[in-house]
Protein backbone atom coordinates (compact mmCIF):
# COMPACT_ATOMS: atom_id res chain seq x y z
CA UNK A 1 0.00 0.00 0.00
CA UNK A 2 1.66 3.27 -1.30
CA UNK A 3 0.23 6.57 1.11
CA UNK A 4 1.39 8.36 -1.68
CA UNK A 5 3.06 11.93 -1.28
CA UNK A 6 -0.57 13.58 -0.34
CA UNK A 7 -0.12 11.25 2.74
CA UNK A 8 -0.91 12.10 5.99
CA UNK A 9 2.92 12.27 7.15
CA UNK A 10 2.14 15.77 6.52
CA UNK A 11 1.27 17.96 9.42
CA UNK A 12 2.66 14.33 11.56
CA UNK A 13 -0.62 13.24 11.25
CA UNK A 14 -1.00 9.47 12.65
CA UNK A 15 -1.18 6.93 10.25
CA UNK A 16 -1.03 2.76 10.94
CA UNK A 17 -2.44 -0.62 10.87
CA UNK A 18 -3.77 -3.50 12.65
CA UNK A 19 -2.12 -4.53 15.91
CA UNK A 20 -2.13 -1.55 17.93
CA UNK A 21 1.17 -0.76 16.64
CA UNK A 22 2.00 2.11 13.65
CA UNK A 23 4.95 4.37 12.77
CA UNK A 24 4.51 8.30 12.98
CA UNK A 25 6.86 10.22 10.72
CA UNK A 26 8.17 13.85 10.70
CA UNK A 27 6.78 17.01 9.13
CA UNK A 28 8.37 16.36 5.26
CA UNK A 29 6.16 14.18 2.89
CA UNK A 30 7.33 11.18 1.46
CA UNK A 31 6.29 7.93 0.17
CA UNK A 32 5.37 5.32 2.73
CA UNK A 33 5.26 1.40 1.59
CA UNK A 34 2.93 -1.03 3.78
CA UNK A 35 3.89 -4.72 3.97
CA UNK A 36 0.96 -7.05 6.18
CA UNK A 37 1.96 -10.13 8.01
CA UNK A 38 0.35 -12.68 9.94
CA UNK A 39 2.22 -11.33 12.73
CA UNK A 40 3.66 -8.40 12.58
CA UNK A 41 3.86 -4.99 10.32
CA UNK A 42 6.68 -3.93 8.45
CA UNK A 43 7.46 -0.17 7.40
CA UNK A 44 9.75 0.87 4.52
CA UNK A 45 10.76 4.95 4.72
CA UNK A 46 11.66 5.15 1.06
CA UNK A 47 13.01 8.40 0.33
CA UNK A 48 15.69 10.23 1.83
CA UNK A 49 13.78 13.08 2.43
CA UNK A 50 11.90 11.13 5.40
CA UNK A 51 14.22 10.12 7.83
CA UNK A 52 16.89 12.80 7.36
CA UNK A 53 15.02 15.59 9.20
CA UNK A 54 11.99 13.69 10.79
CA UNK A 55 11.61 11.07 13.71
CA UNK A 56 10.23 7.54 13.87
CA UNK A 57 8.51 5.97 16.96
CA UNK A 58 5.49 3.81 17.85
CA UNK A 59 2.29 4.94 19.32
CA UNK A 60 -1.38 4.04 19.88
CA UNK A 61 -3.15 3.75 16.61
CA UNK A 62 -6.23 5.46 15.75
CA UNK A 63 -6.63 4.60 11.90
CA UNK A 64 -7.69 1.25 10.21
CA UNK A 65 -6.19 0.95 6.92
CA UNK A 66 -6.88 -1.24 3.89
CA UNK A 67 -5.40 -4.63 3.85
CA UNK A 68 -3.62 -5.41 1.30
CA UNK A 69 -5.45 -8.04 -1.02
CA UNK A 70 -3.19 -11.58 -1.28
CA UNK A 71 -3.84 -11.74 -4.87
CA UNK A 72 -1.26 -8.41 -5.48
CA UNK A 73 1.05 -9.61 -3.15
CA UNK A 74 3.67 -10.74 -5.92
CA UNK A 75 3.27 -7.40 -7.86
CA UNK A 76 3.01 -5.39 -4.78
CA UNK A 77 6.61 -7.08 -3.81
CA UNK A 78 7.96 -6.29 -7.21
CA UNK A 79 7.24 -2.60 -6.74
CA UNK A 80 8.38 -2.65 -3.50
CA UNK A 81 12.05 -3.96 -4.38
CA UNK A 82 11.72 -1.35 -7.63
CA UNK A 83 11.54 1.77 -5.02
CA UNK A 84 14.34 0.43 -3.12
CA UNK A 85 16.46 -0.44 -6.15
CA UNK A 86 15.33 3.69 -7.33
CA UNK A 87 16.30 4.49 -3.80
CA UNK A 88 19.68 3.10 -3.73
CA UNK A 89 20.50 4.29 -7.14
CA UNK A 90 19.30 8.19 -6.26
CA UNK A 91 21.67 7.55 -3.26
CA UNK A 92 24.69 6.22 -5.04
CA UNK A 93 24.52 9.60 -7.04
CA UNK A 94 24.54 11.73 -3.98
CA UNK A 95 27.17 9.54 -1.62
CA UNK A 96 23.96 9.08 0.54
CA UNK A 97 23.85 6.01 2.97
CA UNK A 98 21.23 3.83 4.27
CA UNK A 99 18.67 5.44 1.65
CA UNK A 100 16.19 2.84 2.49
CA UNK A 101 15.58 2.25 6.21
CA UNK A 102 13.17 -0.42 7.06
CA UNK A 103 11.46 -0.56 10.74
CA UNK A 104 9.07 -2.96 12.11
CA UNK A 105 6.40 -2.42 14.87
CA UNK A 106 4.95 -4.69 17.28
CA UNK A 107 3.79 -4.94 21.26
CA UNK A 108 6.81 -5.42 22.27
CA UNK A 109 9.04 -2.74 20.74
CA UNK A 110 5.83 -0.06 21.33
CA UNK A 111 5.77 -0.96 24.98
CA UNK A 112 9.80 -0.27 25.43
CA UNK A 113 8.77 3.12 23.54
CA UNK A 114 5.64 3.95 25.08
CA UNK A 115 7.21 6.67 27.11
CA UNK A 116 8.88 8.56 24.41
CA UNK A 117 5.06 8.13 22.25
CA UNK A 118 3.05 9.73 25.31
CA UNK A 119 5.63 12.48 25.42
CA UNK A 120 4.63 12.86 21.52
CA UNK A 121 8.36 13.10 20.01
CA UNK A 122 11.60 10.27 20.17
CA UNK A 123 15.24 11.21 20.66
CA UNK A 124 16.79 11.11 17.10
CA UNK A 125 19.63 9.11 18.83
CA UNK A 126 17.05 6.04 19.00
CA UNK A 127 16.65 6.23 15.56
CA UNK A 128 20.00 6.52 14.29
CA UNK A 129 21.08 3.94 16.89
CA UNK A 130 18.32 1.03 15.96
CA UNK A 131 21.11 -1.29 15.11
CA UNK A 132 21.39 -1.63 18.79
CA UNK A 133 17.95 -2.92 19.13
CA UNK A 134 17.91 -6.92 19.57
CA UNK A 135 14.72 -6.45 17.27
CA UNK A 136 16.11 -4.78 14.26
CA UNK A 137 18.38 -7.59 12.38
CA UNK A 138 20.65 -6.15 9.46
CA UNK A 139 20.00 -8.27 6.03
CA UNK A 140 23.82 -7.59 5.22
CA UNK A 141 23.28 -5.26 2.33
CA UNK A 142 24.57 -2.31 2.78
CA UNK A 143 21.50 0.21 1.57
CA UNK A 144 18.83 -2.17 3.43
CA UNK A 145 18.40 -3.03 6.85
CA UNK A 146 14.95 -5.27 8.07
CA UNK A 147 13.27 -6.67 10.41
CA UNK A 148 9.77 -9.07 10.65
CA UNK A 149 8.21 -11.33 12.84
CA UNK A 150 7.24 -13.96 10.22
CA UNK A 151 4.83 -17.06 10.73
CA UNK A 152 8.00 -19.41 10.39
CA UNK A 153 10.83 -18.77 12.32
CA UNK A 154 13.11 -22.05 11.42
CA UNK A 155 13.33 -23.46 7.95
CA UNK A 156 15.31 -26.94 7.65
CA UNK A 157 16.37 -27.53 4.25
CA UNK A 158 17.99 -30.74 3.35
CA UNK A 159 20.92 -30.35 0.44
CA UNK A 160 21.15 -32.94 -2.17
CA UNK A 161 18.06 -33.10 -4.63
CA UNK A 162 16.58 -30.13 -2.64
CA UNK A 163 18.89 -27.05 -2.55
CA UNK A 164 21.63 -28.23 -5.05
CA UNK A 165 20.46 -28.62 -8.17
CA UNK A 166 21.74 -31.70 -10.48
CA UNK A 167 24.93 -29.67 -11.21
CA UNK A 168 25.94 -29.58 -7.28
CA UNK A 169 25.30 -25.94 -7.17
CA UNK A 170 22.88 -23.49 -4.87
CA UNK A 171 21.28 -21.29 -7.81
CA UNK A 172 21.38 -17.67 -7.55
CA UNK A 173 17.74 -17.28 -6.92
CA UNK A 174 17.69 -19.77 -3.61
CA UNK A 175 20.37 -17.90 -2.22
CA UNK A 176 19.10 -14.68 -2.89
CA UNK A 177 15.68 -16.10 -0.91
CA UNK A 178 17.67 -17.92 2.04
CA UNK A 179 19.27 -14.24 2.73
CA UNK A 180 16.41 -12.56 2.53
CA UNK A 181 14.88 -15.20 4.83
CA UNK A 182 17.88 -14.82 6.97
CA UNK A 183 17.74 -10.93 7.11
CA UNK A 184 14.15 -11.05 8.31
CA UNK A 185 15.12 -12.92 11.34
CA UNK A 186 14.28 -16.35 9.98
CA UNK A 187 16.93 -19.05 11.00
CA UNK A 188 17.90 -21.39 8.57
CA UNK A 189 19.40 -24.80 9.44
CA UNK A 190 20.39 -27.51 6.50
CA UNK A 191 19.61 -30.98 7.01
CA UNK A 192 21.48 -33.96 5.40
CA UNK A 193 22.59 -37.11 4.73
CA UNK A 194 25.92 -35.70 4.48
CA UNK A 195 28.89 -35.94 7.44
CA UNK A 196 29.54 -32.65 8.87
CA UNK A 197 32.99 -31.59 6.81
CA UNK A 198 31.19 -32.53 3.68
CA UNK A 199 28.20 -30.39 4.23
CA UNK A 200 30.19 -27.77 5.72
CA UNK A 201 30.94 -26.06 2.16
CA UNK A 202 27.54 -25.58 1.35
CA UNK A 203 26.52 -24.28 4.45
CA UNK A 204 29.37 -21.26 4.17
CA UNK A 205 28.28 -20.34 0.40
CA UNK A 206 25.10 -19.36 1.89
CA UNK A 207 27.44 -16.35 3.08
CA UNK A 208 25.56 -16.35 6.77
CA UNK A 209 25.73 -18.69 9.77
CA UNK A 210 23.63 -21.46 9.73
CA UNK A 211 22.35 -24.64 11.80
CA UNK A 212 24.04 -28.14 10.35
CA UNK A 213 22.03 -30.75 11.13
CA UNK A 214 24.41 -33.81 9.34
CA UNK A 215 24.70 -37.70 9.02
CA UNK A 216 20.80 -37.68 9.01
CA UNK A 217 20.73 -36.26 12.57
CA UNK A 218 23.61 -37.79 14.15
CA UNK A 219 25.58 -34.10 14.52
CA UNK A 220 24.11 -30.96 14.79
CA UNK A 221 26.90 -28.24 14.61
CA UNK A 222 26.80 -24.50 13.28
CA UNK A 223 29.22 -23.56 10.52
CA UNK A 224 32.10 -22.85 13.18
CA UNK A 225 32.07 -26.37 14.29
CA UNK A 226 30.56 -26.04 17.67
CA UNK A 227 28.82 -29.03 18.77
CA UNK A 228 25.44 -28.97 20.07
CA UNK A 229 24.72 -32.70 19.83
CA UNK A 230 25.86 -36.08 19.23
CA UNK A 231 23.84 -39.06 18.72
CA UNK A 232 26.74 -42.00 18.21
CA UNK A 233 25.92 -45.67 16.86
CA UNK A 234 27.10 -47.43 19.75
CA UNK A 235 30.16 -49.78 19.06
CA UNK A 236 28.60 -52.80 19.77
CA UNK A 237 25.69 -52.39 17.57
CA UNK A 238 28.58 -52.03 14.53
CA UNK A 239 30.07 -54.44 15.50
CA UNK A 240 26.94 -57.00 14.86
CA UNK A 241 26.10 -55.16 11.96
CA UNK A 242 29.23 -55.36 10.12
CA UNK A 243 29.23 -59.62 11.36
CA UNK A 244 25.53 -59.51 10.03
CA UNK A 245 25.97 -58.02 6.48
CA UNK A 246 29.41 -59.56 5.68
CA UNK A 247 27.90 -60.23 2.12
CA UNK A 248 27.89 -56.34 1.78
CA UNK A 249 31.26 -55.32 3.03
CA UNK A 250 32.65 -54.00 0.12
CA UNK A 251 29.25 -51.73 -0.24
CA UNK A 252 30.11 -50.12 3.57
CA UNK A 253 31.37 -46.95 4.43
CA UNK A 254 31.84 -46.58 8.51
CA UNK A 255 31.67 -42.70 9.64
CA UNK A 256 33.55 -41.21 12.17
CA UNK A 257 32.87 -37.45 13.63
CA UNK A 258 36.12 -35.99 12.66
CA UNK A 259 37.81 -34.07 10.20
CA UNK A 260 41.30 -36.43 9.48
CA UNK A 261 42.34 -39.58 8.14
CA UNK A 262 40.15 -42.50 9.35
CA UNK A 263 36.66 -40.54 9.48
CA UNK A 264 35.73 -42.51 6.75
CA UNK A 265 36.14 -46.42 7.03
CA UNK A 266 36.19 -49.17 4.41
CA UNK A 267 37.26 -52.64 3.41
CA UNK A 268 37.41 -51.38 -0.80
CA UNK A 269 36.95 -49.24 -3.04
CA UNK A 270 35.45 -52.14 -5.80
CA UNK A 271 32.38 -51.55 -5.42
CA UNK A 272 31.77 -48.09 -4.03
CA UNK A 273 33.52 -46.59 -7.08
CA UNK A 274 30.47 -47.46 -9.20
CA UNK A 275 27.75 -45.61 -7.29
CA UNK A 276 29.87 -42.41 -5.81
CA UNK A 277 32.93 -42.16 -7.33
CA UNK A 278 32.50 -37.76 -7.19
CA UNK A 279 31.74 -38.44 -3.26
CA UNK A 280 35.02 -40.52 -2.66
CA UNK A 281 37.16 -38.35 -5.00
CA UNK A 282 35.95 -35.26 -2.35
CA UNK A 283 36.37 -36.96 0.90
CA UNK A 284 40.02 -39.02 -0.53
CA UNK A 285 41.54 -37.15 2.23
CA UNK A 286 39.38 -38.92 4.83
CA UNK A 287 39.63 -42.56 3.82
CA UNK A 288 41.20 -44.72 5.58
CA UNK A 289 41.02 -48.95 3.89
CA UNK A 290 41.18 -51.92 7.34
CA UNK A 291 40.60 -55.33 6.34
CA UNK A 292 38.90 -56.64 7.95
CA UNK A 293 36.75 -53.60 8.73
CA UNK A 294 36.22 -54.77 12.36
CA UNK A 295 40.30 -53.84 13.02
CA UNK A 296 39.36 -50.14 12.60
CA UNK A 297 36.30 -50.39 14.27
CA UNK A 298 37.65 -49.32 18.27
CA UNK A 299 35.43 -46.50 19.28
CA UNK A 300 31.31 -45.44 18.69
CA UNK A 301 30.96 -44.19 15.13
CA UNK A 302 28.16 -42.03 13.99
CA UNK A 303 26.89 -44.54 11.58
CA UNK A 304 27.31 -46.88 9.00
CA UNK A 305 26.49 -46.76 5.39
CA UNK A 306 25.56 -49.33 2.73
CA UNK A 307 25.59 -47.75 -0.84
CA UNK A 308 25.19 -48.85 -4.27
CA UNK A 309 22.57 -49.95 -6.95
CA UNK A 310 19.01 -49.84 -6.11
CA UNK A 311 18.60 -53.66 -6.61
CA UNK A 312 21.69 -54.05 -4.33
CA UNK A 313 20.21 -52.19 -2.02
CA UNK A 314 17.18 -53.60 -2.12
CA UNK A 315 18.99 -57.20 -1.13
CA UNK A 316 21.14 -55.45 1.69
CA UNK A 317 17.61 -53.93 3.07
CA UNK A 318 16.70 -57.40 2.89
CA UNK A 319 18.73 -59.18 5.01
CA UNK A 320 18.78 -56.47 7.65
CA UNK A 321 15.62 -57.19 8.00
CA UNK A 322 16.36 -60.91 9.29
CA UNK A 323 18.21 -59.30 11.91
CA UNK A 324 15.32 -58.61 14.05
CA UNK A 325 17.18 -58.24 17.57
CA UNK A 326 19.73 -55.48 15.63
CA UNK A 327 16.60 -53.86 14.43
CA UNK A 328 15.48 -53.01 17.42
CA UNK A 329 18.20 -50.91 18.59
CA UNK A 330 19.20 -49.18 15.42
CA UNK A 331 17.47 -46.72 12.79
CA UNK A 332 17.41 -47.54 9.14
CA UNK A 333 17.22 -44.60 6.73
CA UNK A 334 16.99 -45.02 3.27
CA UNK A 335 18.07 -42.36 0.20
CA UNK A 336 17.33 -43.28 -3.29
CA UNK A 337 18.13 -41.66 -6.19
CA UNK A 338 16.18 -43.91 -9.17
CA UNK A 339 17.53 -41.52 -12.58
CA UNK A 340 21.20 -42.27 -11.21
CA UNK A 341 20.18 -46.02 -10.16
CA UNK A 342 21.87 -44.93 -6.68
CA UNK A 343 20.64 -46.26 -3.10
CA UNK A 344 21.93 -45.67 0.14
CA UNK A 345 21.36 -47.27 3.21
CA UNK A 346 22.32 -45.31 6.29
CA UNK A 347 21.82 -47.30 9.78
CA UNK A 348 22.16 -45.12 13.01
CA UNK A 349 21.38 -44.94 16.42
CA UNK A 350 18.06 -46.31 17.80
CA UNK A 351 15.56 -42.74 17.21
CA UNK A 352 18.60 -40.71 15.26
CA UNK A 353 16.76 -38.95 12.27
CA UNK A 354 16.87 -35.42 10.75
CA UNK A 355 13.31 -35.14 12.08
CA UNK A 356 14.51 -36.11 15.42
CA UNK A 357 17.23 -33.95 15.63
CA UNK A 358 15.30 -30.62 13.93
CA UNK A 359 12.70 -31.13 17.03
CA UNK A 360 15.78 -30.94 19.41
CA UNK A 361 16.83 -28.27 17.98
CA UNK A 362 13.58 -26.53 17.60
CA UNK A 363 12.83 -27.03 21.18
CA UNK A 364 16.33 -25.87 22.63
CA UNK A 365 15.39 -22.80 20.49
CA UNK A 366 11.66 -22.09 21.80
CA UNK A 367 10.26 -22.64 18.55
CA UNK A 368 6.49 -24.81 18.13
CA UNK A 369 6.00 -27.18 15.34
CA UNK A 370 4.02 -24.66 13.69
CA UNK A 371 6.95 -22.00 13.33
CA UNK A 372 9.18 -24.36 11.79
CA UNK A 373 9.20 -25.30 8.07
CA UNK A 374 10.83 -27.79 6.66
CA UNK A 375 11.85 -28.68 2.66
CA UNK A 376 12.90 -32.08 1.34
CA UNK A 377 13.10 -35.01 -1.22
CA UNK A 378 13.44 -38.59 -0.25
CA UNK A 379 12.94 -40.72 2.45
CA UNK A 380 15.42 -39.52 4.68
CA UNK A 381 13.33 -36.68 4.91
CA UNK A 382 10.13 -38.01 5.86
CA UNK A 383 10.78 -37.94 9.70
CA UNK A 384 11.69 -34.06 9.11
CA UNK A 385 8.81 -32.78 7.08
CA UNK A 386 6.08 -34.92 9.16
CA UNK A 387 7.18 -32.65 12.27
CA UNK A 388 7.41 -29.50 10.29
CA UNK A 389 4.58 -27.42 10.72
CA UNK A 390 5.14 -25.85 7.00
CA UNK A 391 6.24 -29.44 5.32
CA UNK A 392 7.31 -29.17 1.28
CA UNK A 393 8.49 -31.54 -1.02
CA UNK A 394 10.42 -31.01 -4.20
CA UNK A 395 8.79 -31.39 -7.15
CA UNK A 396 11.47 -34.33 -8.04
CA UNK A 397 10.96 -36.26 -4.93
CA UNK A 398 10.26 -39.74 -4.87
CA UNK A 399 6.96 -40.71 -5.42
CA UNK A 400 6.20 -42.10 -2.21
CA UNK A 401 6.15 -39.12 -0.63
CA UNK A 402 3.49 -37.50 -2.61
CA UNK A 403 0.73 -39.21 -1.32
CA UNK A 404 1.25 -37.43 2.45
CA UNK A 405 -0.97 -34.31 2.08
CA UNK A 406 2.55 -32.16 1.84
CA UNK A 407 3.17 -29.13 -0.05
CA UNK A 408 4.91 -29.32 -3.50
CA UNK A 409 7.03 -26.86 -4.45
CA UNK A 410 9.29 -27.09 -8.08
CA UNK A 411 11.64 -29.57 -8.71
CA UNK A 412 15.77 -28.36 -7.68
CA UNK A 413 16.45 -27.42 -10.83
CA UNK A 414 13.55 -24.28 -10.79
CA UNK A 415 14.41 -22.99 -7.80
CA UNK A 416 11.94 -25.08 -5.88
CA UNK A 417 13.52 -23.82 -2.32
CA UNK A 418 13.65 -19.90 -3.27
CA UNK A 419 9.61 -21.02 -4.31
CA UNK A 420 8.29 -22.75 -1.32
CA UNK A 421 10.15 -20.49 1.00
CA UNK A 422 8.82 -17.03 -0.71
CA UNK A 423 5.21 -18.58 -0.30
CA UNK A 424 5.76 -19.23 3.56
CA UNK A 425 6.94 -15.79 3.81
CA UNK A 426 4.73 -13.89 2.19
CA UNK A 427 2.25 -16.32 3.74
CA UNK A 428 0.36 -17.70 0.91
CA UNK A 429 1.38 -21.31 1.84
Amino acid sequence: MDFGEASAIEGVERIGALSQSLVKAGTRSGPIVFIETKEAKLFIIAGRRILADGYLYLAETTATLKKTERAGIKEFRERLYRQIDEGTERSKEKNEINPIETWLTTHKMHDRHRHDCDAGYAPREEVRNHQADPNILSCGIEVVKSSVMSPVRLIAIDIDGTLLDSNFQVSARNLATLRRANSLGVEIALATGRRHTFALPVARALGFDVTLISSNGAVTKNNAGELFHRDPLPLACALELVAHMTDFRRNMVITFDGEDEGSLLLESLDELNVSISRWLEKNAQYLRFVQPIEKGLLSDPIQAMFCGSVERMKAAQKHLKKNKGLLTRVTALKTQYDQRDLCMLDILNRGCTKGAALKRWAEFKGYHPAEVMAIGDNYNDIEMLEFAGHAFIMGNATEELRDRGWNETLCNNENGVACAVDAVLEGIE
